[in-house]
């Protein structure tokens, strides 16, 4: 089996795993909390307080279509 890249991609953008994050999306107008995990991203649902993946927030931050909010 290969090596999992995540944590490498994780800190290409300063952060480390499982910390959660705030990104704007362009594509989805909004702020939403993230964070990177082993098997991609996941995003926080507030309404149903528990974490989700998400393969289109990872897409939007790596073509630059969300970036990082440094609260």
């Amino acid at each position: 089996m290969n090596e999992n890249k995540m944590p490498e991609v994780a800190r290409l953008f300063g952060k480390k795993m499982n910390e959660p994050f705030h990104i704007e999306s362009n594509v989805h107008k909004v702020k939403s909390w993230v964070r990177f995990n082993e098997s991609g991203m996941q995003y926080y649902d507030e309404v149903c307080q528990r974490w989700y993946p998400t393969d289109g927030f990872l897409k939007e931050i790596i073509t630059g279509r969300a970036v990082i909010v440094d609260d």
